[in-house]
Order: structure tokens, then C-alpha cells, then sequence
């Protein structure tokens, strides 16, 4: 007989076409498909490349008279054979347990009867297996157990047959409400992706001045907003004073007017503020354009779209992660006797609703850090190089003046060393430097 495993995974076609020769036994794992058919009687090229190989032939340098003759016999003995396999009443499919899927089996019954093969499927299974104990009922158990039948004897009736079809039912109904499921809470996620595409798109698309315009409208209601929020904690009872205000309102990063401060911000109203406030950014905000622009022409669009691009995708990566750690507790909103997938929903736009202004906030706040790199002409670097103390005239008996730096030249704990021992800095010369100095040097 021949086994099916994955000891012979390589040999799987060639064990499964000879399945059907006289008394061939097969035992396979879990068998369907596989890819390929089940000839009764064998297959005459399988048998033929078998034939050449016993004889000690390499197929590859067969010649073509060699491969006629084994395949004419084994066409020969095939067909011999098919008539004995046909007089045996066909090829017989025995399966030990019944799948979850009906379409399973239905796949090996058709292994029985090939374009009109005959043959026989016989299944056994245990009222004990995990098909019929967990989504049959118990009156096929019961009918067992009052008809007094012995545990070992073999039960062939309709009613077993039907009790089966309604467990394979029951499971293929549970498979497709798990696979229904899954596809609602990724259209949670999937209607929030198309969300934030849009908008990061939407913000590759600008123009230059387009871009300006609505960045300087996204910082305004991040300000509208800040400002919102002071009134409303004030208005609702929690009583902030001059000083709470301010400094809520300065967390939020964004740049303060002189004007404004701690001690008279409670009396102005929030229209006023937020215009005082708005003003003055809207200033800051032109100052920084012209000194990007200075620098180079077009570096305050690069310095726009690159900020609000990367906080858009900083922020919605961290939502990503945040939704998958909601995912796997939220079905103990259940216990609560609420529906985990509207508790799903619920919680993850509200989590998609900080991730837009957070991402937002983060963009406002950060523009205004952006500095033109300073860059070095060659020429610049070599007179710097070239530059000492002592090289004024009448200053030349004077020796130098020695001052104390640290050299940039020190590797980093787990880079190789300097001594070229092949070994990590920490492991080598580390200690041995910090106590020596060795980095504090004379320049």
C-alpha cells in the first residue's frame, strides 16, 4: 500500500494516478483534488517512465524508440488491467470521518465515478467526532442507547444519514456567518482607509498656492477649535481661571501673541481671541514662507506637503495598531448584552476622529519648527580648515590657543571598533576611552 503524507509530497501525483491499478491500496490523509485523475487500471505514462527507470535508463537521455516501446506496454497492461478493475465493480473510496464541508465529500464520491467509472463510496463515522458532537442533536444517541444496540455495531439508516446532511448544514451556516463577520469589521477599516486616502491625495494633488491656502485654513481651525475648547470647559462648570486657560491653550503648540496672556485672556471673547490669534499666525506663517523661499524657491511647498503627508501617515499607521488591539477584546462587549460589532464601529470612528485632528494639530504645530539647512560651499569648508589663531601678523611667537572639543569621530556603542579588531566599540575600547579621554581632544 502507499501512504500519503508529507514524508512524499514529491511523489503525491505520481501514488495518486496509480491508485486505480488491481489492488491498489491508497491512504491518503485528506484527499479531494490533488489535480489529477484516477485512471482504472493505472496510467500507461506513469508506468512507462517506472519500466525505464527499473531497467536503469535516464529519462532525459531516453531515445525515442525506447520510450514507444515501455509505453506501448504499459498501454498494454494497462488496458488489461482497467478490465479487471472493471470486473471488481470499480475503484472503492473509504473515508473514515465525514468533513465539515459537504462539498468535500461530494468530491470523493466523484473519485468513485470518473466520466462514468463505476465504483463505490462508503463513509464511517463516530458519534463521538467533533461533526456530530458539537452540531448534531442526541436523538440518533439516545435512539442508540433505548434500542439497547452495542457501542461497535455498525448503524446504516436514513434517519443517521439525514441527522449527518443537518450537522454538515449547521457547520457550513456557522463558516459563512465567521466569514460574514470578518467582512464587517474590515469595512469598518476599509471605509476609514478610502477616508484617508482621499485626504492624502487630495494634499499631493495641490498646487503651490492652493496648498499654502489650505494649510493656513487648517491651522485656523485648529485655533478655532483650541479656543472652543477653553470656553466650553469654562461654560460647563469646571471653572477655569486666567492662568488654566493660557496654558491649555498654549499646549496645544501653536504660537501666542504678546498681547495675549495669563492674566488678561479671560476677558477677551473667543471671537476676538480666536481672530487675535489667527492674525498673528497668518503673520508668523508669511514670515516662514519668505524665509524658506529665501533659501531656495519652492521650499515652503516641499516643507507644507512633506509635514501634513508624514502626519497623516504617522497617525494613521498608530490607528491601524490601535484598531487590531480594539479587535481582539472587543468581543467582551457581548457580556455587556451589547453587539461587539456595533461596539466596533462605535469606538473605531470615534478612535478615526482623534487620529483626523491629532494628525492635523501635529501638522499645524510643526510647520512653524521647519529651518532652511544651512549649507556649506567648498570653498567655505576650506577656509575654515585653513583657519588658525596664530596666523595673524605679529602674533606668531604666540602659540595657539588650545580649546577642548569632542570629537564627532567616536563610534557608536555597537559599531565596530576603531582599532579594527572586528569587535563592537562596547565590547573593546569603550571603557578604556571613557577613562582616557581619548574623544576629549586638543583641536
Amino acid at each position: 500500500h502507499e501512504v500519503l503524507n508529507a514524508k512524499q509530497h514529491e511523489k503525491e501525483a505520481e501514488i495518486i494516478t496509480q491508485a486505480g491499478r488491481p489492488g491498489a491500496v491508497t491512504i491518503a490523509t485528506n484527499m479531494a483534488g490533488r489535480g489529477v485523475d484516477i485512471l482504472l487500471g493505472g496510467n500507461p505514462e506513469g508506468l512507462a517512465r517506472a519500466a525505464l527507470r527499473r531497467q536503469g535508463v535516464d529519462l532525459t537521455a531516453a531515445s525515442g524508440s525506447q520510450w514507444q516501446k515501455a509505453l506501448a506496454e504499459a498501454e498494454s497492461m494497462v488496458e488489461r488491467d482497467r478490465q479487471v478493475v472493471l470486473d471488481a465493480g470499480g475503484l472503492f473510496v473509504l473515508g473514515t470521518e465525514r468533513h465539515e464541508a459537504r462539498r468535500i465529500d461530494n468530491q470523493l464520491r466523484g473519485r468513485s465515478g470518473r466520466q462514468g467509472d463505476p465504483g463505490e463510496t462508503r463513509f464511517y463515522l463516530s458519534l463521538d467526532d467533533d461533526l456530530m458532537r458539537r452540531f448534531a442533536n442526541d436523538n440518533v444517541k439516545r435512539l442508540m442507547k433505548t434500542a439497547g444496540f452495542p457501542e461497535d455495531e455498525a448503524i446504516e439508516h436514513g434517519m443517521i444519514s439525514k441527522s449527518i446532511e443537518q450537522a454538515q448544514i449547521r457547520v457550513e451556516g456557522h463558516n459563512f456567518d465567521i466569514r460574514k463577520r470578518v467582512v464587517e469589521y474590515d469595512d469598518v477599516v476599509n471605509r476609514q482607509r478610502e477616508i484617508i486616502y482621499a485626504q492624502r491625495l487630495d494634499w499631493l494633488a495641490k498646487d503651490a498656492d492652493q496648498l499654502h491656502s489650505d494649510y493656513l485654513t487648517m491651522i485656523d481651525d485648529q485655533v478655532a477649535a483650541a479656543v472652543e475648547d477653553i470656553f466650553a470647559a469654562d461654560s460647563q462648570g469646571e471653572h477655569l481661571d486666567a492662568a488654566a486657560m493660557y496654558q491649555q491653550l498654549a499646549s496645544n503648540g501653536l504660537p501666542l501673541p504678546e498681547a495675549i496672556t495669563a492674566e488678561n485672556i479671560d476677558d477677551a471673547e473667543p471671537e476676538d481671541l480666536t481672530a487675535a490669534i489667527n492674525e498673528h499666525i497668518g503673520a508668523l506663517f508669511e514670515e516662514k514662507k519668505q524665509l524658506l523661499e529665501e533659501a531656495r524657491e519652492g521650499l515652503m511647498e516641499v516643507a507644507e506637503r512633506q509635514t501634513v503627508i508624514r502626519a497623516l501617515d504617522h497617525y494613521w499607521q498608530r490607528h491601524l495598531t490601535d484598531l487590531d488591539i480594539l479587535r481582539e477584546g472587543i468581543g467582551l462587549q457581548a457580556i455587556a448584552q451589547k453587539d461587539p460589532l456595533v461596539e466596533y464601529q462605535r469606538q473605531g470612528f470615534q478612535m478615526f476622529r482623534v487620529v483626523e485632528d491629532t494628525y492635523r494639530q501635529f501638522a499645524s504645530r510643526n510647520i512653524f519648527l521647519v529651518q532652511p539647512a544651512v549649507v556649506q560651499t567648498p570653498q567655505r569648508r576650506r577656509q575654515m580648515r585653513e583657519y588658525r589663531p596664530d596666523a595673524f601678523i605679529g602674533n606668531t611667537d604666540r602659540p595657539a590657543q588650545q580649546t577642548v572639543r569632542k570629537s564627532n569621530r567616536r563610534p557608536g556603542r555597537n559599531k565596530p571598533c576603531w582599532c579594527g579588531s572586528g569587535k563592537k566599540y562596547k565590547q573593546c575600547h569603550m571603557r578604556e576611552d571613557q577613562l582616557s579621554g581619548k574623544f576629549q581632544q586638543a583641536g
